[in-house]
């Protein structure tokens, strides 16, 4: 796990989702909701959160992978994550 991981826990990941799916609006097979897309996979077991360019991938069993091109992209992904976060 990479420091940057570190500053996720599953349950975020899930509670992130969960608000985007409520609140969001339907986009391109997910849901949409300030400035994230939440998607799962065609059998439910992987949840996908994205904004432009990073992605969070949560796995069975509270793995979760973080992909991004960049430093900037990342600050960008952990500031709209961080806002729906904290609605909660």
């Amino acid at each position: 796990m990479n420091a940057d991981e570190r500053k996720l826990t599953p349950r975020d990941i899930m509670s992130v989702f969960n608000a985007i799916y409520t609140h969001g609006k339907a986009q391109d097979g997910g849901k949409f909701y300030q400035g994230l897309q939440a998607e799962s996979s065609f059998d439910g077991y992987t949840l996908m959160i994205s904004n432009r360019d990073s992605t969070v991938y949560l796995y069975f069993h509270n793995k979760f992978k973080l992909d991004s091109p960049d430093k900037r992209s990342l600050e960008d992904f952990y500031t709209k994550f961080n806002l729906i976060l904290a609605e909660q």
